[in-house]
C-alpha cells in the first residue's frame, strides 16, 4: 500500500492534496468518503456510479451524466424532476425505457 492510499484510506477528502491522481487512488478515496469527488481532477463513470450508489445527492459534484449514471441515480432515489439531471438528458425517453422509476 502506497503512502497515499493510506493517507485516502484514512481521509478521502485528502485527495484534494494529491497532485498525481490514478483511478485507483480516486476510488479509494470515493469509498472512504464520496464527496472526495469533488476533488477528482478527471472523472470517469466507474467514479461517477460508486458515487451514486453511495450517495446520489452528490450528483451535483459529477460532471458525467449520461442515461446509465441518471437511471442508477433514478434507482438509488433520485426524483425524476430533479433540478440536478443536465438538460442533455432525454427523460421522456428514459420514462419510456424505465418506467418502474417514473411511478
Amino acid at each position: 500500500m502506497t503512502p497515499e492510499e493510506k493517507l485516502l484510506r484514512d481521509d478521502g477528502l485528502k485527495l484534494h492534496y494529491i497532485t498525481e491522481q490514478t483511478e485507483e487512488l480516486c476510488l479509494v478515496a470515493i469509498k472512504q468518503n464520496p464527496l472526495a469527488i469533488k476533488y477528482v481532477t478527471k472523472q470517469t463513470e466507474l467514479m461517477v456510479k460508486e458515487v451514486i450508489m453511495q450517495d446520489w445527492e452528490l450528483l451535483r459534484y459529477c460532471h458525467i451524466q449520461n442515461e446509465e449514471v441518471i437511471r442508477l441515480a433514478l434507482m438509488y432515489g433520485l426524483p425524476s424532476d430533479s433540478k440536478m439531471i443536465k438538460p442533455h438528458i432525454d427523460m421522456k425517453k428514459m420514462e419510456m425505457k424505465y418506467p418502474e422509476y417514473f411511478i
